[in-house]
């Protein structure tokens, strides 16, 4: 499970689902089967176990603490 997203200026999972459905209505004509803004939330919210993961993990990968795998 994973993918990666990306922004410039908006960290995309502090859009609220209100910013999205106002987004797509100015960007897209016509209906949409799957994306909305209730959908893009529900996309980026991670499942317990992997919440819990993270929070037990002492280690945070950063530019200036790259993880190097040789």
């Amino acid at each position: 499970m994973g993918f990666a997203v990306c922004g410039k200026q908006d960290d995309p999972a502090a859009l609220t689902p209100a910013v999205i459905d106002r987004r797509v209505a100015e960007r897209v004509t016509g209906p949409l089967r799957f994306y909305d803004g209730l959908a893009h939330q529900h996309m980026l919210s991670l499942p317990v176990f992997l919440r819990k993961v993270i929070a037990d993990c002492p280690r945070v990968i950063t530019d200036a603490e790259p993880l190097i795998v040789s």
